[in-house]
């Protein structure tokens, strides 16, 4: 599902109109409207940011919107810690942390 096709079904599950919308997320109605029909295409990071808290969305749903449009997300991917398990079933650290040694 494209970008416009997503904000117009969300903007019609909270059951609101163009002009609440606009009035709740500060962006002009004519612009609401051209990005719900894909003549506006990649709106910036702060608009999505303030349509989605005009439409009281939850975080995946944001998420969601930004990265339709190419923006980076609001929660930063981090690498988990990198562990694994030796022979003995220890858990070793895959790391130049001499402190911590697993048994082989």
């Amino acid at each position: 599902m494209s970008f416009d096709e997503t904000l117009r079904r969300l903007r019609i599950e909270t059951g609101l109109s163009f002009q609440k919308l606009s009035e709740r997320s500060h962006v002009d109605v004519a612009y609401l409207h051209r990005l719900e029909t894909g003549r506006a295409t990649r709106p910036g990071r702060n608009v999505i940011i303030r349509i989605a808290f005009g439409l009281n969305l939850n975080l995946m749903d944001t998420e969601e919107l930004l990265l339709k449009t190419g923006h980076l997300t609001l929660v930063p991917v981090t690498k988990c810690a990198t562990q694994r398990r030796s022979k003995a079933g220890i858990r070793d650290r895959e790391s130049s942390d001499s402190s911590y040694v697993g048994v082989s």
